[in-house]
């Protein structure tokens, strides 16, 4: 992408991190997460002008138990992080919103080997729970253009 695309995705609320190196956090020692993490928000801060707030898991691979991790996201800013568990957000997920799961885009209608119908996937989704969680607001979806 080129650094106005960033810019446009950015200031349209639509940009997030996916680590410097795209490499699973769970290969990484703390320090390396740590540097991936903050390697990827700085280059993305400098061109955009605005800090990423979220962040998705290269592979969608996370340690769903490691405070440590969380505790990490959090300090560099990461409010809200997606993994590849294919299934819509709701009651309780929202209880940690930097392990939440969201679809391959290989595997929906349109992608390279779908497994579901485009009506599977846009099940009623409680946003309160999100908004409380996250902030007014802090999941929705990107603006579409046309």
């Amino acid at each position: 992408m080129t650094p106005d695309q960033l810019k446009n995705l950015s200031a349209a609320g639509c940009i997030g991190s996916h680590l410097h190196d795209h490499v699973p956090l769970t290969a990484l020692s703390a320090a390396g997460q740590k540097e991936m993490v903050s390697k990827s928000i700085d280059h993305l801060t400098e061109w955009t002008g605005v800090a990423p707030r979220a962040l998705s898991y290269p592979f969608g691979i996370c340690d769903r138990d490691s405070e440590k991790t969380a505790g990490m996201l959090r300090k560099c800013g990461i409010e809200m992080a997606f993994t590849v568990d294919p299934s819509a957000n709701r009651n309780g997920h929202f209880a940690n919103p930097l392990f939440l799961s969201r679809y391959d885009c290989n595997l929906v209608p349109g992608g390279k080997q779908p497994v579901m119908e485009a009506d599977k996937m846009y099940e009623l989704v409680d946003m309160s729970e999100a908004d409380s969680a996250i902030g007014v607001g802090g999941l929705a979806p990107c603006p579409v253009s046309s």
